[in-house]
This record gives C-alpha cells, sequence and structure tokens, in this order.
C-alpha cells in the first residue's frame, strides 16, 4: 500500500482504525456493496474538487476505492465512536516533539467523530495556520546521525523530562539510563565512587561522548566536594562539558585538571564558569599547554570571582602578556590566597614584572605566590623589593631556580628587614654569593616575623656554613635551610628538633599531624572533627591502621600509648596484629629503612632513627618546610589541602620520621 504524508495530523490514527475493521469485516462479508457505494461518493467529492486527494495522512485514495462488488445482501456494521479525548501519539519518525508541543495541545480537543465522513471533513477544516505549524516529515531524515553533543543533550533532556518529581543526588540513575540510551558501555568505576567526597578519575583517556555524559550526570551531583580528573588527556571540546557542569554544580568546590592537554579555547570555557560559579574554592591546571591569549579571559573572570581561593597554573607556557592579564585581574580580587605561576615562560619580561609590583600593592588577600623557574634573573628582585618593605599581606615567596645573583638578593635583604609580614623565603638554586647571604642573615635576624629562609642547592664554604650554624644557635625562631654534607649527623639532628619545636608552637605535634589524616581503609565521615558526637571506635582504628604504615612492628601496649597519647579511646578497638597474635606490619612498605621494635622500645632507637635522618637529602627537607608553612596559612585561612598536597606533607618521609621520634620518647 502506498503511503503519502501531507501533514501527519492526529486523525491517520483514526482513521487506520476504521479502515482496519473495514478490512476485517470484508473476509467475513462476501457482500461490500454498501462500501463500495460509500467509495463512489467519496470519488465523487474528489472530481468535484471538493476533497484533496491523499488529505488523510498514510492512505491514498486508490486504496480506498479497490473494495469487490458483490449481490448479497450487506451486513449491517454498528461502529463504535471514535473518542479522541485523550492525545493519540505521532509517528515519532516523521515528528519532533518539541517543534509539535503547541499542535499537540491543540489537536487533544474531544472531536466527535462516529464516520469516515465525519473524520475527513473535520481534517479538511483543520485552520490552515495549524498546518503550517506542523512540521511535514521529509524535513527529516532519519539515517542523520547526530555527533556527541547534540545526542546526549537530547537524551539528558528527555530523562529529565521523564523523571519530573523525582530528585538523584548522585546522577547515577541519570548516568545509567543515558549510556543505555546511546550504546557506550556505562564506567564502573565511576559508579562505584559517585557517592565519594573526594572522587578521583586518573589516566582513563575518555572518549568525547562518554566524557560529556560523566560531566552531565555531575551537574545534579551533590555528593562529591573534590573532582581530580589528571592525566586523562583532557581537550578544549571537554572543557566545554566541563565549564556548563561547573555552572550548575554548586556544591563542587575543588577541581583538578592538571597534565591535560587544555589549550587557549578551553581556558575560554572554564572562565565563563569561574565568572559564575563563587563556591569553588581550588582549581588545578598545571602542566597543560595555556599560553598568554588563555589568560586573557581569566584575569577578566578573576576579577568579578569572590570564591577561589587556590588557582594553580604551573607548567603551562604563560608569557609576560599572560602574567599582566592574571595581576590585572586579580588586584581587585578579594578571595585568592595562593598563586602558583611557576614553571611558565616569563624571563625577562619587564612589563611583567612591573606588573608584579602594582599587584602587590593593590592586592589585600594573596598570601601565598609561587614565581619559581620563570627565568626572572635580577629583574623580578629590583622590581619588587620596594613593594616588600610596606606590603603587610605575602607570607610565602618562592623565587628559586630563576638566576638570581647577588644584586638582587641584597635589595631583598634590605625588603626583609622592614617588611613585617613575610614568614618564608626561597632562594634555593640560584647563583647567589656569600656576602648576599650574609647580609641577608644580618636583615632578618631581627625581623620577629621571619621563620624559614631555603638556601638549597648553593655552594657554601666552611666558613659559611659555621656562619649559618651561629646564627641558628643565637636565632631559634628562624630556620635556615642550606646545602651541607649528610654526614653531619648533628646538623641533622638539631635541624629536626628545631622543627618539632616549630610545629609546636603551630598548636600541634608531628604525631597529631600525621595521625589526623584518616586512614585510607577507613570512611572519613565518622572521624570529623566538628561533629557533635564523634565515632571514637572509629577514630582509634583509623589511628592503629595509619600506625601500620610506619613500617614499625607495634606491640599492643606500645599501641594502647599511642591511643593514650592523641586522647583517643582504648575501648572495644581492635589492635594490629597478625595471625601469630604479634604485632602487625605494613603490607605496603613505604619505607623499608625504618627500625623495626618487635619487644617493646630499644634503648638505641634513638641513635637508629639518627641514622635514618642524615639520609634525608637538603631538596626533601627543603619541600617539607614549604609545605608545612603552606600548610599553616592552609588551616589559618580554613582552606581545605588536596588529596596530593596530603600526600606530599602529611604522608612525606619527613613527616614519618619525626612522628617516629615522637613515638620513641614516649617511654
Amino acid at each position: 500500500m502506498s503511503t503519502t504524508h501531507t501533514g501527519g495530523f492526529k486523525s491517520s490514527y483514526a482513521f487506520d482504525r476504521y479502515t482496519n475493521q473495514n478490512k476485517h469485516n470484508k473476509t467475513l462479508n462476501d457482500s461490500n456493496n454498501s462500501i463500495h457505494e460509500e467509495s463512489e461518493k467519496t470519488k465523487a467529492l474528489f472530481d468535484a474538487g471538493k476533497l484533496e486527494k491523499g488529505a488523510v495522512t498514510g492512505y491514498s485514495f486508490d486504496d480506498i476505492v479497490q473494495a469487490p462488488r458483490s449481490n448479497k445482501e450487506p451486513t449491517t456494521i454498528n461502529y463504535p465512536p471514535l473518542n479522541l479525548k485523550e492525545p493519540i501519539p505521532l509517528r515519532k519518525s516523521a515528528w519532533a516533539e518539541e517543534d509539535n508541543a503547541d499542535v499537540e495541545e491543540e489537536l487533544s480537543q474531544n472531536i466527535p467523530i462516529d464516520s469516515p465522513h465525519d473524520l475527513i471533513s473535520w481534517v479538511n477544516t483543520v485552520p490552515k495556520t495549524l498546518k503550517s505549524k506542523v512540521k511535514p516529515a521529509e524535513e527529516f531524515d532519519e539515517s542523520d546521525e547526530y555527533d556527541t553533543d547534540i545526542d546526549v543533550e537530547e537524551t539528558f533532556k528527555d530523562l529529565l523530562r521523564k523523571d519530573q518529581g523525582t530528585f538523584d543526588g548522585t546522577g547515577a540513575n541519570m548516568y545509567k539510563a543515558a549510556c543505555e540510551q546511546s550504546g557506550e558501555a556505562p564506567n564502573s568505576f565511576f559508579i562505584r565512587h559517585i557517592t565519594d567526597r573526594h572522587l578521583e578519575i586518573k589516566h582513563r583517556y575518555f572518549s568525547i561522548t562518554s566524557f560529556n555524559m560523566l560531566m552531565l550526570s555531575l551537574k545534579n551531583n551533590t555528593m562529591v566536594e573534590e573532582l581530580s580528573l589528571e592525566g586523562n588527556c583532557l581537550n578544549d571540546d571537554m572543557c566545554l562539558a566541563i565549564g556548563e557542569m561547573l555552572s550548575e554544580n554548586c556544591f563542587l568546590l575543588r577541581v583538578d585538571l592538571s597534565h591535560n592537554t587544555i589549550c587557549n579555547e578551553g581556558m575560554d570555557h572554564l572562565s565563563r564558569a569561574l565568572a559564575s560559579h563563587d563556591n569553588l574554592r581550588t582549581l588545578n591546571l598545571k602542566a597543560n599547554k595555556i599560553s598568554s591569549r588563555g589568560t586573557a579571559r581569566l584575569g577578566a573572570a578573576l576579577s568579578n570571582n569572590i570564591g577561589l581561593q587556590v588557582l594553580d597554573l604551573s607548567e603551562n607556557a604563560i608569557c609576560g602578556e599572560g602574567f599582566c592579564s592574571v595581576f590585572t585581574g586579580l588586584t581587585p580580587n578579594t578571595a585568592l590566597i595562593h598563586l602558583d605561576l611557576s614553571w611558565n615562560h616569563v624571563q625577562t619580561h619587564i612589563i611583567a614584572w612591573k606588573g608584579l609590583n602594582k599587584f602587590l600593592k593593590a592586592n589585600r588577600t594573596l598570601e601565598i605566590l609561587n614565581i619559581s623557574r620563570n627565568g626572572s634573573m635580577d629583574y623580578c628582585p629590583l622590581n619588587i623589593y620596594k613593594t616588600l618593605k610596606t606590603q603587610n599581606i605575602l607570607k610565602m615567596l618562592d623565587l628559586s631556580h630563576n638566576w638570581i645573583t647577588s644584586d638582587g638578593c641584597k635589595k631583598l635583604a634590605l625588603a626583609l628587614m622592614a617588611n613585617e609580614c613575610l614568614e618564608v623565603l626561597s632562594l634555593s638554586h640560584n647563583p647567589i654569593g656569600e656576602d648576599a647571604i650574609t647580609l641577608m642573615l644580618k636583615k632578618i635576624c631581627n625581623n620577629a616575623t621571619f621563620k624559614v629562609l631555603l638556601l638549597s642547592g648553593i655552594q657554601l664554604s666552611s666558613n659559611m656554613l659555621s656562619t649559618i650554624s651561629d646564627f641558628h644557635e643565637a636565632r631559634s625562631h628562624i630556620i635556615v635551610l642550606y646545602e651541607t654534607n649528610r654526614c653531619d649527623w648533628r646538623w641533622h639532628r638539631r635541624l629536626t628538633e628545631k622543627i618539632s619545636k616549630f610545629i609546636l608552637d603551630f598548636g600541634t605535634t608531628p604525631m597529631k599531624l600525621y595521625f589526623q589524616k584518616p586512614c585510607d581503609f577507613l570512611p572519613a565521615e565518622g572521624l570529623i572533627k566538628t561533629s557533635v558526637t564523634p565515632d571514637r571506635h572509629l577514630e582509634s582504628q583509623s589511628v592503629l591502621t595509619r600506625s601500620t604504615e610506619l613500617n614499625v612492628n607495634f606491640s599492643i601496649s606500645q599501641q594502647e600509648s599511642i591511643l593514650l597519647e592523641l586522647g583517643c579511646s582504648t575501648e572495644n578497638v581492635t589492635y594490629m596484629t597478625d595471625a601469630n597474635n604479634n604485632p602487625s606490619t605494613s603490607e605496603n612498605e613505604i619505607s623499608s629503612d625504618l627500625p623495626d621494635i618487635p619487644n617493646g622500645w630499644q634503648s638505641n632507637c634513638q641513635n637508629q632513627f639518627i641514622n635514618k635522618v642524615k639520609n634525608i637529602t637538603s631538596a626533601e627537607m627543603d619541600c617539607f618546610l614549604w609545605h608545612m608553612m603552606e600548610y599553616v596559612t592552609y588551616m589559618k585561612n580554613n582552606i581545605v589541602l588536596s588529596k596530593d598536597q596530603e600526600k606530599m606533607f602529611l604522608d612525606g618521609h619527613v613527616l614519618r620520621l619525626l612522628t617516629l621520634k615522637e613515638i620513641f620518647s614516649l617511654q
């Protein structure tokens, strides 16, 4: 049967029903003269021009008049009236839901039709304006295949329409349904961890379709606070999905997009989201392909953002103009605390360093600034030293690996003599002469706020080492870290003692710092300190599990001593023992050179500890001191450490050794 589409009105379904009944009755009764007479009348109407050929969608005129003749008496058939009270569904292959929504509403009236003539008359009386609203089938090509973004977006719109009245706080159901409709296999890891506060999806290398579905499902997620997408080869097209997700998800606080392939166009998408997302606290864009053009829009977004506290743009391709854009945007900013611009391409761009000077004069929030490894030479210190004299906001400044000479160091020394806020200055791996270091020590000795001077990677003479050692003895509130001989165990012992004292001055101990981080095997929800009734049992089990990562065999009495020292409960706890009821060892031996203590505290524990400390390099100690002061600044500003920062500091080798030293002294 030929089919002619002329507008696709809802009456096609009614006429299909009538015609099917008619054909069924023809097989029961050989005589169809009455039907033939009706067909002749219809043909007459068509010949007179009162009826268009094919006016009823789906059937041509010839199909109606092909009923056979018979001389038998026709059988009377009473057709039930057709009821069009409820809307009749359109054929999905020929109609677009959204385009014909208004037409469906108009045609869903109760129209009494008792015969095919009434049906035909009703179709012909439909207003022409209403027909024009309907999009014909010829405009739709079912063979067309649309690409990822449109298909996924339409899929989610359909699902949202179906699930009105329900709320899924994770987005998991939406994600599964979308994968089923699009034919993509769901990511099982994503589904398992979609309720975690920290969602870490690293090195997965998604396709654009699957990644867009992930981001769209996260739009309604209320569980995830930190999202890490490190090392997934994310490109600019994927940043569009990330930007749309950030614009709608107000529960996400920290986003890590480091080690991807994001370029300038991707930065445009992220900047638009950043301008409206004031709940985002941390954005990590380290190790991408962002240049100066990409930071231009970012600077404009930062000027209006009142929520972002940590921004990492290190290891990109930002030149002097890009630095100027960032500094210009941050000048009126009232939220940013930590800015990392290390490993970029500024070098001797004088305009960039002048822009930094203007920024430091005007900004009133930035406390941590890292501009190391930019090849600034003396241009940076010569442009900012005057501002540092009166600048009372910045607490930590990293100028390491910048080819700064003695002239630049002397200017910084003059600035530190008057500065009353800066606490940490890193000049490591710069060709600074000993005369400049001597001047620096003289200027900071009476500075009450200065705490840490990092000089690792600078070769010093024995006379200079003696001078710094004497300075340490006289100034207990300042740590000067320099390159030294590993065999000088006395220096390492004094340094660790001084660091422990520093930690005490901050109101905590190395043990409390190490054990405050929940172990990776227990949920963190029950360990929240702000909870009215924290789970004391869970807290104790977390401490005992973390103690096994020290790779030391603690007896049950020693484990109990650790719990009591930390103020944890010792009731109904399961102590860490192996199958032979001996103190357990960590399955993951992170530091295999640490001592084992199977039979209680040994008298030579301190000596063993000193032997291990001597193997710490100055670079490791440099990193630890910077992260320790960074941690203190974060805590004062109520900023949560990212998972990577926790690994570098709370899981670091130096803090483990300091924790063991404190545990050894409990006896």
